[in-house]
């Protein structure tokens, strides 16, 4: 296999794209924002370690039917002073040819190569070959800049003649299509005005054509053109993430296992994730891999069409022709030389009298050149051959077939218009309406908090859900830090080894227990408790505690009050509790189980440790996290935190590794 470099400069959806050639080819390089295209491909062959290697570029979306080393096999042997260049699709006017194709380089001569070229890909050596295969879809139409700057160097390189090896006639109608097709397509003005401006630009023979390669006099061309355009990357997902929105979901992942999807739609921008969510394999393998059977299966079209296309079945192609293709049919298909003949006309009927053989291949030479795409269509079943044939009255069907171009097969078979733009244009808003059972998750794209808390419910069922809407709602102001990954982590850790220890609680003082976040993921756990109370010095968390437990609010169960935990009685305390209705109650309660998970916030942890009677179940964290003022009573390690807070029945001692810092955690018997 030879080496494969993705070649990336400031396109919107470059991460995207490398990250799915990564899942395709693992070892694929990255060489981006690299100034000037023949500085890009040097930096390329300097990462290879093959002879020749591919390059994709950075608005290349592969098809699925493109196979690096398949491509030797079967169609040449590789010569090493060879350009080889594949085919692309351009999706504004369907251009099939060499433009944004995948291209395979001989190492050597990309770092001799003369930098002063206008167009590198054919200048780099005097051997050229163009593949006869479609390599991928050029997706230049991101947005309104990279589409107008992308026909601009194109139809200048083109109008301007200087390609090697260039056909005039073909540019000619490359560029008539450049600046006359393509209007409905996305950002399709944008290409029709870089096209012709391009076009201009490469006529007027003084002009420095190697300014096409400089990306910054590119970008004030399209200024000049464009002054009132400030936007440039119009891409349809809000790319400025909402932090909030970026933590929640974080932290429900680490909660909630069915959450990774849902975090890595709107974290990663991840589109795969959508049709995973909304469990619809076939609509995922049709926006995100192109895929031909997934297509025709989401289409529903007719079945004909579908084995045209897909199995190249010409039993199929002849009944969508129709019945007047019938001798055609039987020349091709059956080699019935009487069909044949019917074909040709009366003036080979002599001809068709001498002939008693019935050799297809003796006739054709007989025939002449005249005939030569017939001969290949009928001996070789040719299909391009075949649609010479036939004539322009098929161009969209040969474009289907030949192609595989997905705007011919969408045209012909008049399918639903968002399912083409879902597939072609990987338009969000019609994937939002081909997958109504999703429309929350498409709001979040937007940044609608509304919608994450539809989302959250929908997908966790979580305790969590009403307190964080009611917090946003009313704009009470909260630290966030509460759900930050170690604390999610580490109230996790101790839920998970509580459970697993079967213990029962009964009444439970919270010491320090800032927003008690840990009392929902217990209740979601099903922790045997009685009661908590929660205590904390800080008199403005109370009121947000009992938000986070709402759900155990009813007979006290849950309550949190604002004391030191210094001057706790752990025998039995008597507090004084904010009601509801804002009187203030007296209460008494005797703790069964002390938790304090800030052991490292206690100045006197002995003094405080030593009001704890003997035989007293207790909970403690504490962790080695140094570098935070607040972190007075740290611990190295789990003998430390032992000869710190001994037990006399041990439980449970570990510790818990995490990005910063490590969390130990204590159970037993004070």
């Amino acid at each position: 296999m030879f080496d494969v470099v993705y070649i990336s400069y400031k396109e919107p959806n470059r991460e995207k794209r490398f990250n799915h050639l990564k899942d395709r080819i693992p070892f694929v390089k990255h060489v981006t924002d690299v100034k000037g295209i023949h500085n890009a491909h040097i930096k390329a062959a300097q990462l290879c370690d093959t002879k020749m290697f591919y390059v994709i570029d950075g608005d290349a979306d592969l098809l699925d039917t493109f196979d690096f080393d398949e491509n030797f096999k079967h169609n040449f042997n590789v010569s090493y002073d060879t350009v080889y260049v594949w085919q692309s699709i351009n999706p504004i006017n369907d251009l099939v040819y060499g433009y944004g194709g995948v291209k395979l380089f001989p190492k050597e001569l990309v770092l001799k190569m003369d930098k002063s070229s206008n167009d590198m890909t054919t200048s780099i050596s005097k051997n050229f070959c163009v593949v006869e295969q479609i390599s991928n879809k050029t997706s230049f139409n991101t947005d309104k800049l990279s589409t107008w700057r992308s026909a601009f160097r194109e139809c200048a390189k083109l109008a301007s003649k200087t390609i090697d090896r260039q056909d005039e006639g073909e540019t000619n109608e490359r560029l008539k299509t450049w600046t006359t097709v393509g209007h409905d397509r996305p950002f399709g003005e944008y290409a029709l005005a870089g096209a012709t401006a391009g076009m201009e630009f490469g006529l007027s023979g003084g002009s420095d054509l190697r300014l096409i390669n400089d990306f910054n006099w590119l970008q004030q061309q399209f200024d000049l053109a464009y002054p009132d355009v400030k936007d440039t990357q119009d891409i349809e997902i809000d790319k400025n993430l909402d932090s909030d929105i970026v933590d929640v979901l974080d932290r429900f992942e680490l909660l909630y296992d069915n959450m990774s999807n849902v975090r890595r739609l709107y974290n990663d921008k991840d589109m795969s994730s959508l049709f995973k969510i909304a469990d619809n394999e076939e609509m995922r393998k049709a926006v995100m891999e192109k895929n031909l059977h997934s297509i025709f299966r989401l289409i529903d079209t007719d079945e004909d069409l579908r084995k045209a296309v897909v199995e190249k079945n010409n039993h199929s192609l002849f009944r969508l022709l129709g019945d007047e293709y019938e001798d055609l049919r039987k020349a091709v298909v059956e080699n019935n030389i009487h069909s044949l003949f019917r074909l040709l006309g009366d003036e080979y009927e002599d001809l068709r009298k001498a002939v008693t053989e019935e050799n297809v291949h003796a006739l054709f030479r007989l025939l002449g050149h005249e005939y030569e795409d017939l001969r290949k269509a009928i001996t070789e079943e040719n299909i391009h051959a075949l649609f010479r044939v036939l004539g322009n009255d098929y161009e969209d069907l040969r474009k289907a077939i030949t192609d595989e171009n997905l705007y011919s097969i969408f045209r012909i078979t008049k399918a639903d218009p968002d399912l083409r733009k879902a597939v072609t244009e990987e338009n969000l808003h019609s994937i939002a309406r081909l997958l109504p059972q999703v429309a929350d998750e498409f709001k979040l794209l937007e940044n609608d908090k509304n919608a994450l808390w539809r989302v959250l419910e929908k997908y966790t069922n979580s305790l969590f859900v009403e307190p964080l809407k009611k917090l946003y709602d009313t704009n009470t102001s909260f630290d966030l830090d509460c759900f930050s990954r170690g604390q999610v982590a580490s109230k996790k850790w101790l839920v998970d080894v509580v459970k697993d220890l079967h213990l029962d609680l009964g009444t439970v003082f919270l010491c320090a227990g800032w927003y008690a976040t840990i009392v929902p993921m217990m209740s979601e756990a099903g922790v045997n408790f009685k009661k908590i109370r929660s205590f904390d010095i800080d008199e403005s968390v109370w009121k947000i505690a009992e938000t986070f437990n709402m759900h155990i609010k009813d007979d006290w169960i849950f309550k949190a009050q604002t004391k030191d935990i210094m001057d706790i009685n752990y025998i039995v305390d008597n507090y004084t509790t904010v009601k509801g209705n804002g009187d203030i109650e007296d209460c008494k309660d005797a703790p069964d189980t002390i938790i304090n998970t800030s052991c490292e916030h206690i100045k006197d942890f002995d003094k405080w440790y030593s009001k704890i009677p003997d035989g007293k179940l207790v909970i403690l964290q504490s962790n080695n996290y140094y570098s935070i003022e607040e972190h007075v009573n740290c611990v190295d390690d789990n003998l430390h935190f032992e000869q710190m807070a001994p037990l006399s029945e041990v439980y449970f001692a570990g510790d818990l590794p995490l990005e910063k810092y490590t969390r130990y955690m204590r159970i037993g018997r004070k």
